[in-house]
């Protein structure tokens, strides 16, 4: 077994395509075979597609999965292997497939996008696989500082296994275990000593104490992290109990207001009813009159004449207008009738208007109120947040929590360690969670802290019925009711794979863009 990486390349299309076609032709006529592996159901000549896609959502994909952004770009994501058997071995198909899947899980890519093409141009049987050095679910790139070293174990295991033996590739891979030991024993430096928990070793040649320092510096880095994310949760506490205490006195404002807006309207009410009472009565004596006077001809003639402005809504009747209404009792009662409905509708608009002027008068003040307690409220928190920003800058420091390191490891305290938190959890893993759940927290309670309390609309009063006794409440009580909840929305349909929806988009620009390639390569 000869294993080979070749140099990362840049472009998925081309490096499929020389896997997947002759060299240099369009025909495949030294492909045995061809597969594919994390890619679902897609077809191994779509296959630098997906890999494409998945390559340029690393960023995307990484911040879904809480990966850190930091670090250098991948701009180099194939990778090209080769597997080689000796002239005299002849695998099948199931072996060949069943030796690049295990050379790739020694790799640590087995959880990657790989294709995979088995070649009979040369005297001797070879596989080649083409890998996405992008992890398709967390976006990070695979670590492959020591692969060709992994490689060659993995070969030389593999020979043993099959009872071949290359003795240079034995002594090869046994010289590289005994500098890697050689390495190890050599005294390194500890993050004790970085910490000044231990004194500082001697120099040894061939040492490299850079890395020992990062370690520790890390570790202090993520302690300083794990401050950070107590302070801020402590902090968002606070702010909760203070955005409460602003709801509630915006409702108690909204609360009074309302009060005296309905004791506003039940004096108005109170103001309106004696003259009410006297129309109602002058206008029922009226009609009964009236009614009498159905076989009088000189009665009816006497009210025609004297209420004649009145029945002509302030002008004058014409002589005819005047004879009709004498000589027909049922059109004097319509006029009657037309001129009570008048009048009422006169007393109702006047109801109105000054009710209408009133509440204007308490609502203007409510805005006043209004505008003076948010500012006092944005004021106080524009003060509490100054007050926590000052907090955060003295207590979250190097030094602080470099010396919370070294007094835990000199067991001066124990641990720091959330009530609720899980065994042994690190300070990146109580940051990860506690950022988590502050994230659903304010998902969930922001909207709520933005959206004002909802003040009703200040409307009219109700128009009055004619043969109500006394007008209708002005409908202020239904305008401040709470608004219904919002309908139930459908359940999500069930989300695609990524192989899925891959495939599906390609269907669709093919149907769109017929003749022509899909997507833009490298």
């Amino acid at each position: 077994m000869v294993p080979r990486l070749h140099k990362r390349g840049t472009s998925f299309k081309e490096a499929c395509r020389y896997v997947l076609h002759d060299q240099g032709k369009d025909t495949t006529d030294r492909v045995l075979w061809t597969g594919t592996q994390n890619l679902g159901d897609l077809k191994p000549k779509d296959a630098w597609r997906a890999m494409l896609d998945t390559w340029k959502d690393r960023t995307r994909l990484k911040r879904e999965a809480g990966v850190d952004l930091r670090g250098r770009d991948n701009t180099a994501p194939v990778l090209h292997l080769t597997l080689a058997w000796a002239l005299d071995e002849k695998p099948d198909e199931k072996h060949m497939r069943e030796t690049a899947l295990a050379a790739l899980k020694a790799l640590k890519l087995d959880e990657h996008q790989a294709l995979i093409a088995a070649h009979s141009d040369k005297d001797h049987l070879h596989v080649h696989l083409i890998v996405n050095t992008v992890h398709p679910e967390t976006g990070r790139t695979a670590a492959l500082k020591h692969s060709k070293l992994e490689l060659s174990k993995w070969a030389e295991a593999y020979e043993r296994e099959h009872g071949i033996k290359c003795e240079q590739r034995i002594e090869n891979n046994a010289e590289r275990e005994r500098n890697r030991q050689q390495k190890t024993e050599k005294q390194k430096l500890t993050p004790e000593h970085v910490l000044g928990m231990a004194p500082a070793p001697k120099p040894v040649r061939d040492r490299s104490p850079s890395r020992d320092r990062a370690i520790a510096r890390k570790d202090v880095v993520n302690r300083m992290k794990r401050l950070r994310a107590e302070l801020d949760h402590r902090h968002m506490v606070e702010r909760d109990v203070n955005y409460s205490r602003h709801r509630r006195e915006r409702r108690a404002l909204l609360s009074d207001t309302r009060s005296v807006a309905s004791g506003a309207l039940e004096y108005m009410e109170t103001r309106f009813r004696p003259r009410w009472r006297d129309l109602y009565n002058a206008q029922r004596e009226e009609a009964v009159r009236v009614d009498r006077a159905s076989d009088n001809l000189l009665e009816r003639a006497v009210f025609v004449f004297c209420n004649s402005e009145r029945l002509g809504n302030g002008k004058p009747l014409s002589f005819r207008q005047k004879l009709n209404l004498i000589r027909s009792p049922s059109r004097l009662g319509k006029a009657v009738a037309s001129l009570h409905q008048r009048e009422r509708n006169i007393l109702s608009g006047e109801q109105k208007r000054v009710t209408g002027q009133l509440m204007d008068r308490v609502w203007a003040e409510h805005d006043r109120k209004k505008t003076t307690l948010m500012a006092t409220q944005r004021n106080e928190i524009a003060t509490q947040r100054a007050a926590q920003r000052t907090v955060s800058q003295e207590r979250v420091s190097y030094l602080e929590a470099r010396t919370q390191l070294r007094m835990e490891r000199e067991g001066a305290v124990p641990p720091r360690q959330a009530p609720s938190a899980p065994a042994r959890e690190t300070d990146l893993e109580y940051v990860a969670r506690i950022r988590a759940e502050m994230a659903v927290h304010a998902e969930r309670n922001v909207p709520k802290r933005a959206r004002f309390v909802e003040e009703p609309q200040r409307a009219p009063s109700a128009p009055v019925a004619p043969s109500a006794p006394m007008p209708a409440r002005p409908a202020f009580d239904r305008a401040v009711e709470p608004p219904a909840p919002e309908p139930l929305q459908p359940p999500a349909a069930p989300q695609l794979s990524r192989s899925e929806q891959i495939k599906r988009d390609m269907e669709a620009w093919r149907k769109r863009n017929p003749g022509r390639d899909y997507g833009r390569e490298m």
